[in-house]
């Protein structure tokens, strides 16, 4: 199992940014729904605690005194994207060196930097529409408050080198979008984008390739999906992720995010020959689980393409990465109240390419 140690300068696609874009649109948040069952026994007090205390066993992490172990556990664990709980566990033992160490400015940057890639997994978790267990309902509120709690203590020990370190800003920035996805007023939710902007366009212009090109992910993709009155702007967007992807060619999810705002101008020759320069990139020196997550949008932006013999060659690489990976999260849908999943007369999964 290859593992990378955590960087601040290797932050995770922002596929959640969508949920916060889209509700300078759409004013009224969908609200989750849940089953009469479900909904019922969340309202159970007796319930709640229970579901509370097994929620809690799921935090649990295994004590580490030593320094050294410590810091070779949060190395270990924390870029397992793939498991929540075990990604959880390095990220906070992150969080206790930081504490520990609270001169050590690399330090402080590096969990910090772990944190807004554990909000990426975390949301990744969240029921779009269906809460089916009420215990990861709690376990998700619970992992998300920790994460918010930790990165604000971080950002506020950094917060006077802000003006002179950009990753400082752009991280801000980012955690600023992504804490705000879940468990917070919409209002909070409302503000994000506009609050995150600032930060993102003064790290940029002091240092372009800031955080290994993930401000200029970040940047181009929020005002890529905003509305004009709310700043945004597709041309510059498409600007922001070119230079980008100039920057940091090796940079999967940088590809996917132009192939997207390319094809939201109808530039599908363009989005074809990013398409094409995403498949030559190797899985070396890439996280896991990011690799195989960006195969997946890929094979969906290949069909959205019609190149349906591209989309195939993707989706067998993809096949054959997971199969040579097993730990890895498959990202397969499951069937909940009858939707989604694979089919019970066929045993296909719609998902496949055929």
């Amino acid at each position: 199992m290859k593992t990378r140690n955590p960087n601040p300068l290797t932050v995770a696609v922002l596929v959640g940014l969508a949920s916060l874009v889209g509700a300078y649109t759409y004013t009224q948040a969908a609200t989750k729904v849940a089953t009469t069952t479900l909904e019922s026994e969340m309202q159970d007090p007796a319930k709640q605690v229970a579901f509370r205390k097994e929620a809690e066993l799921l935090l649990v992490c295994d004590q580490i005194s030593d320094p050294q172990q410590k810091a070779a556990a949060f190395a270990r664990q924390a870029v397992m994207k793939w498991d929540r709980k075990q990604m959880g566990c390095g990220v906070r033992y992150g969080f206790e060196l930081a504490q520990a160490q609270p001169e050590n400015i690399e330090l402080q940057l590096q969990v910090l930097g772990a944190h807004v890639e554990y909000f990426s997994v975390l949301d990744k978790s969240y029921s779009r529409l269906y809460s089916a267990s009420p215990v990861k309902d709690v376990e998700l509120r619970l992992r998300w408050t920790e994460t918010n709690e930790h990165s604000a203590v971080l950002l506020k020990r950094l917060e006077p080198l802000a003006g002179q370190v950009p990753e400082i800003r752009a991280l801000r920035g980012i955690n600023t979008l992504l804490s705000r996805q879940h468990e917070a007023p919409e209002k909070e939710k409302l503000a994000a984008p506009g609050l995150a902007l600032a930060d993102l366009e003064s790290a940029i212009k002091a240092k372009p390739d800031v955080l290994d090109g993930a401000a200029l992910l970040t940047l181009g993709t929020v005002i890529s999906g905003l509305p004009e009155f709310a700043g945004g702007d597709s041309e510059r967007a498409i600007k922001l992720l070119e230079e980008g992807n100039t920057l940091e060619p090796q940079n999967l999810q940088l590809k996917t995010a132009l192939i997207d705002a390319e094809l939201g101008e109808r530039n599908s020759s363009k989005a074809l020959t990013v398409l094409q320069a995403a498949m030559k990139i190797s899985d070396e020196g890439q996280n896991e689980q990011d690799y195989v997550d960006s195969l997946r949008i890929l094979v969906g932006q290949a069909m959205r393409l019609e190149q349906r013999e591209l989309a195939k060659q993707i989706d067998v690489r993809r096949d054959d990465f997971l199969a040579a990976h097993p730990y890895l999260n498959k990202r397969k849908s499951s069937a909940a109240v009858g939707h989604g999943g694979v089919d019970p007369f066929t045993g296909q999964d719609p998902e496949k390419i055929q």
